[in-house]
């Protein structure tokens, strides 16, 4: 028997193809809210529990905590098919409105064109070290870099002041007349449109899209508190050894979220500057960066003095991403762009 409608008592009219699509749609999305917010929620929390959490998040789920295991595998390739629709469809969001989340850093992203072919038994660029404070962790200290601090030169020789004893201070006196010896790299830094030449003194107007589809790829590598100070103790922070490694799992997780986007980024950079430059050999090496700015906060001592003056620290140097143009992808998955790991202090690939 028919449905009988009860307002004029006539059969009501089955529903049409277009009707139970879009029921399906409906249904299809509600469900992908819920399953990417949970999913969302369950990878990200392993990463901010105390040890003992993560030892029983590792026993129910084996390895989980750990970001390896069957089941980190399967949460892993459930969200890169959810991040596949979320772009798609334009639903990502990141932002926050209120405290205590209100941001503490800003960065803009930066791509180094280079000519030189990569030096696999070299950790890092010719003629750049990396340097390391609690508040900024890692960054990269380079000529090439437009910031107002100590010369690299300066900064190898007082490094060895560092030295633990006679055979590491020899050492690292021999890597600095090394590297001063050492020719340097033909590089060309292309700044983002959005970072203004004085942080202190700027009016922002246009370039809006740019700056969305910049914030994409923005990643902060701060070392985190690991215990809030007390009376008796001062605060606890995160190790080198724990800041390189999660450092490398941020970077990987935006790299491999955002590959496409990113790729398309740098790609963009590059073709104007090419563009700009049509007599130029293409690049060897596209090296996307972030330029990271930190900002003071508004911290006080116990006689109500600001621990520090009001502004940003110079922005410091955190490596992302590699693209290499001239070079045949060796990996069959398409994926082309390496991650940066501060672990081995070098460039690997994705996937």
């Amino acid at each position: 028997m028919s449905e009988i409608d009860d307002t004029n008592g006539a059969p009501s009219p089955p529903a049409s193809p277009r009707q139970f699509l879009l029921g399906a749609f409906i249904l299809f999305q509600l469900a992908f809210l819920i399953v990417s917010n949970l999913l969302g929620i369950i990878k990200y929390a392993p990463s901010d529990m105390p040890a003992r959490p993560k030892k029983l998040v590792s026993v129910a789920v084996r390895d989980f905590a750990g970001e390896a295991g069957h089941g980190w595998k399967w949460a892993e390739q459930v969200e890169d098919n959810l991040t596949r629709w979320t772009q798609l469809t334009g639903q990502d969001q990141a932002w926050s409105l209120f405290a205590p989340t209100v941001a503490e850093a800003t960065g803009f992203p930066c791509v180094l064109l280079t000519w030189d072919e990569p030096t696999w038994d070299q950790p890092m660029m010719p003629g750049t070290m990396f340097a390391y404070d609690e508040k900024n962790g890692f960054h990269l200290c380079a000529p090439w870099d437009p910031r107002r601090e100590p010369s690299l030169a300066t900064a190898r020789r007082l490094g060895i002041l560092g030295a633990t004893n006679p055979w590491e201070a020899l050492h690292l006196h021999t890597v600095q007349e090394t590297q001063e010896k050492a020719p340097l790299p033909r590089v060309k830094i292309l700044i983002s449109d959005n970072e203004p030449d004085d942080i202190h003194n700027y009016f922002r107007t246009g370039k809006c899209r740019l700056r969305r589809f910049e914030g994409q790829v923005y990643v902060t590598l701060q070392p985190r508190e690991k215990a809030a100070a007390t009376e008796k103790k001062p605060k606890i922070m995160e190790t080198p050894d724990e800041v390189a490694s999660e450092s490398t799992r941020r970077v990987r997780r935006v790299v491999n979220d955002w590959h496409d986007v990113t790729l398309a980024y740098m790609k963009w950079r590059v073709k104007l500057w090419q563009a700009a430059n049509p007599l130029e050999p293409g690049p060897k090496q596209v090296i996307l960066f972030q330029r990271y700015y930190r900002i003071h906060g508004p911290h006080t001592d116990d006689a109500g003095r600001f621990l520090e003056e009001r502004g940003w620290d110079s922005p410091v140097l955190w490596p992302i991403a590699r693209w290499q143009p001239q070079h045949p992808n060796p990996n069959t998955s398409g994926w082309v762009l390496e991650y940066y790991d501060y672990t081995d202090r070098r460039f690997v690939p994705i996937r």
